[in-house]
């Protein structure tokens, strides 16, 4: 279930380099006679009403990768780039990535494929 702070993306064009953020509010940065301030609108003026969440794709913060990977394994453990997750059966798998959050990411991917 998606909550406030999740980030999303629009896979579609023109829309597929932005990152998105579940919020109650819109608040945004903005400058006031040459001052940065944080404003806040009531409403969003752009033409997207609305996107089926079937049409988003979320990107999970490093910690709700591990959260994730935490419920599905008995051990999960990084060492720089290389996350070493172990299933339940003692089974050892390595992952090595460019990121901590690209290694938990290719992690929770194979677990999630082995779910299925």
């Amino acid at each position: 279930m998606a909550q406030n702070h999740d980030f999303f993306a629009v896979p579609v064009s023109g829309l597929d380099e932005q990152v998105f953020v579940l919020s109650d509010t819109m608040a945004y940065l903005d400058l006031l006679r040459g001052w940065p301030v944080v404003a806040f609108a009531g409403a969003t003026e752009w033409a997207l009403d609305h996107i089926w969440t079937h049409e988003v794709v979320w990107l999970p913060t490093e910690t709700q990768l591990r959260e994730q990977i935490g419920q599905r394994v008995a051990e999960c453990t990084l060492q720089q780039t290389a996350v070493t997750i172990t299933c339940i059966l003692n089974n050892r798998h390595h992952f090595t990535a460019t990121s901590a959050s690209e290694a938990y990411g290719l992690a929770l991917l194979h677990l999630l494929e082995q779910e299925q």
